[in-house]
């Protein structure tokens, strides 16, 4: 059980890694990976590529589009 655990873990890490290395070699700029949801603290800390973390960036961003929308009102 263990070892399928860290399997998925260093699977998810390594497509991480991979997925940016494709996008910055496409996209050919310094560029700032955040890393954003529930499970964002089990991934970012296996990485260097991540820079910024936040499990709650999403529904930040939610509440903040709420609150906008009601004083536009």
């Amino acid at each position: 059980m263990s070892a399928m655990q860290n399997g998925i873990c260093w699977g998810n890490i390594s497509r991480i890694e991979g997925l940016v290395e494709r996008i910055h070699y496409e996209f050919g700029a310094p560029m700032m990976v955040i890393a954003a949801g529930g499970l964002t603290p089990l991934f970012a800390g296996g990485t260097k590529t991540v820079e910024h973390a936040d499990s709650y960036l999403r529904l930040s961003g939610i509440a903040e589009f709420w609150g906008r929308s009601r004083r536009v009102s």
